[in-house]
């Protein structure tokens, strides 16, 4: 796919360097990216590039449906240039299998599937830090109108007392914010309803949300 959708479609002059930057974002999907970042681990590498070089083999992964880089929701934009970006892939087993390294982190495949099908549903999904506690909140999806619509986090387990505490703290400060009314916990296997601070939170199964009509 690489090979076929980005090195030879756009005639790169060093693919060796674009797919070793390609592999290590696949090696880091759910985390935070910043051009920078990308830009000084090809350099550590040993490869001569330039931010403009690897901004546009990013940019070619994205026009290419290979990977997403995921901005902050704000209105601003240089907000969303300032914050870093989150990457997921179009294709968690693509991802996998081009990775340099897997940590064995199966709530980072769950995190990317999750993506890629709130993705499907709204094709506009951000990211979101709280203003005050700068707590993360993994997806907020926004309506044609720009309008917050779903705020979402991902869990494999939630019996866990502070990882409860540390989702739902998130959850339920942003749905005050916006007035968002559907918040969810999509999880393993796990179902509950939370009602906090006059929020409701819905924690769900994945693949009982994920057959669940838009």
């Amino acid at each position: 796919m690489i090979l076929k959708d980005i090195i030879q479609r756009y005639d790169v002059s060093k693919p060796k360097q674009c797919i070793h930057l390609y592999n290590y974002l696949l090696s880091n999907i759910s985390k935070a990216h910043t051009l920078q970042s990308a830009f000084q681990y090809l350099k550590n590498g040993g490869f001569s590039t330039s931010r403009d070089a690897v901004r546009r083999y990013i940019h070619w992964a994205q026009d290419s449906w290979l990977l997403f880089m995921v901005p902050i929701y704000s209105n601003s934009l240089k907000e969303q240039e300032r914050n870093y970006k989150k990457i997921y892939a179009i294709d968690w087993a693509l991802a996998n299998r081009n990775s340099l390294i897997w940590d064995g982190s199966y709530s980072r495949a769950l995190e990317n599937m999750v993506f890629v099908h709130l993705y499907q549903r709204w094709h506009r999904v951000h990211y979101y830090l709280t203003r005050k506690k700068r707590q993360e909140l993994d997806f907020i999806a926004v309506d044609s109108h720009g309008h917050p619509v779903t705020a979402l986090q991902v869990c494999i387990d939630i019996t866990q007392g502070d990882t409860l505490k540390r989702e739902l703290g998130a959850i339920v400060t942003t749905a005050k914010y916006f007035g968002i009314k559907e918040n969810l916990i999509v999880t393993y296997n796990q179902e509950k309803d939370f009602h906090e601070q006059g929020v409701s939170v819905k924690a769900i199964p994945a693949w009982k949300w994920m057959l669940s009509p838009a």
